[in-house]
């Protein structure tokens, strides 16, 4: 232990660190055989950067160094020969930097693309203290996308799925999940069976549904925590691919095991043999989704989120559910939703509950309509011809009029029709 006002390294050691053993993180999938990774061993500066960039995101950090790579490859330089080119004339490197980007839209890149050359090339040369000052414009391009998928189609999907699939589909589509959310892109770890709190993992049963899902702040996008919903079609698929992994592989399952573990014959293999570590990363989440679309579209897996934000966007026209929560559920952060001041670890249990009761009522938008029985009809049909000869206002016997068709019970739409029946009395 040095003197009194001396420092003593914590390991008991003094001088340079060596960078590359930094890089030993067994939970970071860190692409040691790419061919750019040679800079990060050749280059102690490019590896603090990508080190740097990982304390935020390590998907980030590996994306940013493999673009700058490939744009050092395309015009044959190396890291010196870009920084050289920049020290020596900065308005001409900027010049030769859009003349790229315009060669790379004549060729049909899409905006998004040459972006990235754009940031990571940005990123890498503010961390060495040169900010460019030309501002590159890049043309908008047109996406021709697939028409988001109906509540028909993702019941199909569904149907065809292996268990592992199902439980993929059914957190994007019902739950607006992201991918990323299930499986990191570049580090082992995602969703846990403890971000379902209504789940009793002993007997594999909900106590609640709608579902809770937290997910906490390492997973968020935002970089914040936030909660959505599964409805019970989604829990009972999560249920059964629980059961088969209890059951039949005989895992002991617990609040630290991934919702979506990989398949049994690669636990023993490479670093998982060691770490033990059953987390997939977000690639393997897109494949088992892409899989069980098969051939019922050419629609991608991110778009069944998009089916999850568009099919509540219509229940919040309806007045079904708000906005704000409709954003919140997505793991999005706009001022609609930040007013709720819900992106927290904890909230109260009031708020939950009533995120509850708005997402019971919009998941009717999102789930397949179920068909009602003749007699249920006629009792529907019985409640309205009762409200218009009651003489009921237009606004009121519209408001029925929606409810009685949606896919909903009798007893709901009897509920509903005693409310809108006491509002009335109280408004005489």
């Amino acid at each position: 232990m040095g003197k009194r006002g001396e420092y003593s390294p914590p390991n008991g050691k003094s001088g340079n660190i060596d960078v590359k053993a930094l890089f030993s993180d067994p939970g970071i999938a860190w692409p040691k055989r790419a061919h750019w990774w040679h800079y990060v061993e050749e280059n102690e500066n490019f590896g603090l950067w990508i080190l740097n960039l990982s304390a935020g995101s390590p998907t980030t950090a590996i994306e940013r160094g493999r673009v700058l790579a490939r744009f050092l490859d395309l015009n044959g330089w190396v890291l010196d020969d870009l920084m050289e080119n920049v020290r020596a004339d900065q308005p001409g490197f900027e010049r030769k930097l859009e003349m790229f980007a315009r060669g790379l839209e004549s060729q049909g890149y899409k905006k998004g693309y040459i972006n990235n050359y754009f940031k990571s090339i940005r990123s890498w040369l503010r961390y060495n203290d040169i900010e460019l000052k030309r501002r590159i414009k890049l043309t908008h391009s047109e996406t021709k996308r697939e028409k988001v998928p109906n509540p028909d189609d993702v019941a199909l999907i569904l149907r065809d799925a292996s268990p592992r699939q199902a439980v993929c589909v059914c957190c994007v589509a019902y739950g607006g999940i992201r991918t990323e959310v299930l499986g990191q892109s570049e580090v082992y770890d995602g969703l846990k069976l403890g971000a379902l709190p209504d789940l009793e993992i002993e007997s594999l049963k909900f106590s609640n549904v709608p579902a809770v899902v937290f997910v906490e702040r390492s997973l968020s996008k935002i970089r914040l925590p936030y909660r959505t919903f599964l409805p019970e079609q989604a829990c009972d698929i999560i249920t059964k691919y629980l059961s088969i992994r209890r059951d039949k592989f005989d895992e002991e399952l617990d609040a630290q095991s991934p919702l979506v573990s990989v398949a049994e014959g690669w636990i023993g293999k490479g670093f998982r043999k060691a770490s033990g570590n059953r987390h997939v990363r977000s690639k393997t989440i897109s494949q088992d989704i892409r899989t069980a679309i098969g051939g019922f579209g050419k629609w991608r897996p991110y778009d069944l989120r998009h089916y999850f934000l568009t099919w509540l966007n219509l229940a919040v026209a309806r007045g079904v559910c708000s906005e704000g929560y409709r954003i919140y559920w997505a793991g999005q952060s706009t001022k609609t939703a930040d007013v709720y001041d819900l992106y927290k670890d904890d909230i109260p249990s009031a708020i939950i509950e009533e995120m509850r009761e708005q997402y019971l009522r919009a998941q009717e938008y999102l789930l397949p309509k179920k068909t009602k029985s003749d007699e249920e009809r006629l009792r529907m049909q019985a409640l309205m011809d009762y409200a218009n000869l009651q003489g009921w206002p237009h606004d009121k016997i519209r408001r029925l009029k929606e409810v009685m068709t949606r896919p909903v019970t009798f007893d709901d739409g009897l509920r509903t029709f005693r409310r809108l029946e006491e509002k009335l009395e109280r408004s005489k």
